[in-house]
């Protein structure tokens, strides 16, 4: 598969990676990231080779959570509310494992993410909060 702000693959042994990789803005989640997500999840969920599924960041990030710059523009609204009301409802009911590799900063929506997750594995240097 390819995407624009994700990268995937799957693993020997069925462990599907989904690396999310928008390194310019410290791997924001924004509209787009969670179409490719959900994308991703609606061909793994039904594929036999993929066992569970591990999200990570590109770079010492994990994510700053959504991209904010979307939240200014009053025309993007109805997607900003459509899309993450899917995205959470596709990670929260994946009926395989899922788990969070959390390798820097989980911050706000990204949070949200790895609490999502089944299991959360943590480098020395995850943190995690809502600033907002």
């Amino acid at each position: 598969m390819e995407f624009q702000n994700l990268k995937t693959r799957i693993e020997p042994g069925g462990v599907g990676i989904i690396t999310m990789s928008n390194p310019g803005k410290k791997n924001a989640i924004s509209i787009r990231m969670r179409q490719e997500i959900m994308e991703c999840l609606a061909q793994w969920k039904s594929d036999d080779t993929v066992r569970l599924v591990i999200f990570t960041g590109e770079g010492d990030i994990f994510s700053a959570g959504f991209d904010l710059e979307q939240f200014r523009d009053p025309r993007l609204y109805d997607e900003l509310f459509l899309t993450s009301a899917q995205y959470h409802r596709d990670i929260w009911y994946f009926p395989k494992p899922l788990i969070a590799a959390v390798n820097g900063p989980a911050l706000a929506g990204a949070f949200d993410l790895t609490k999502l997750c089944d299991f959360r594995i943590c480098s020395e240097k995850a943190s995690f909060g809502h600033p907002e």
